[in-house]
């Protein structure tokens, strides 16, 4: 028979052809799938743990109080609100709204740079921790004056501690006064550790007593 009057036959090997090609590339198609995780890695959530770049020692351990739990405990706050006249540096903006916004890398980052340069970020912090209206900017603000170490500011800490409304301010107060070590504080923090309505600010109050007798 003439061959061309046979299509089948002289079709079949460029069929198959086509078909192992297809084959191939469906089941390379089909490892990669396989190979590829089944969930997106998870986001960690953006707030500091209890200590940013600490240990994560707590007011009762002896280490600096956690400032992040106003953060992880409340609502996402507003950005807006004029901070304090001694606050007026754009990194100070930054600061806030790092805090306000859960940002916990560029909370790290900007307290390095406050860190880094004391003298000059001193006055804009210490203005934040007393008057800034949202209690997290205080709260946070007072604990790296305490890292400051500044015998200066221990007026400015005794204040926060007796008349701050938000407990996590008071407790940051009492640990920073627990870092600066002097005596004339003992009487405040004796007091506070007894009759503060807040359990851990009771506690930092007493752990920063400790340190100093």
């Amino acid at each position: 028979m003439n061959p061309e009057a046979r299509p089948g036959r002289s079709m079949r090997g460029p069929l198959w052809g086509v078909l192992g090609v297809s084959l191939l590339v469906l089941g390379s198609a089909l490892y990669r799938w396989a190979q590829s995780p089944g969930t997106p890695a998870r986001t960690e959530s953006a707030a500091p743990r209890s200590e940013p770049g600490s240990n994560g020692a707590s007011a009762k351990t002896g280490g600096a109080p956690s400032a992040a739990a106003p953060l992880a405990s409340s609502p996402a706050a507003s950005t807006s609100g004029a901070p304090p006249e001694k606050a007026k540096e754009p990194i100070f903006d930054l600061w806030r709204s790092a805090i306000l916004t859960k940002d916990a890398e560029q909370v790290l980052a900007v307290e390095r740079s406050f860190l880094g340069d004391r003298a000059r970020f001193h006055d804009g912090l210490a203005a934040l921790a007393e008057k800034d209206r949202e209690e997290r900017v205080r709260a946070f603000s007072t604990r790296v004056l305490g890292k400051f170490a500044m015998a200066a500011d221990v007026d400015l800490f005794t204040r926060l501690l007796e008349n701050d409304p938000n407990p996590y301010v008071r407790q940051n107060a009492a640990w920073a006064l627990g870092e600066l070590g002097l005596g004339a504080v003992a009487a405040a923090l004796h007091r506070i550790s007894e009759g503060d309505p807040d359990k851990d600010v009771r506690a930092a109050a007493a752990s920063a007593l400790s340190r100093i007798r």
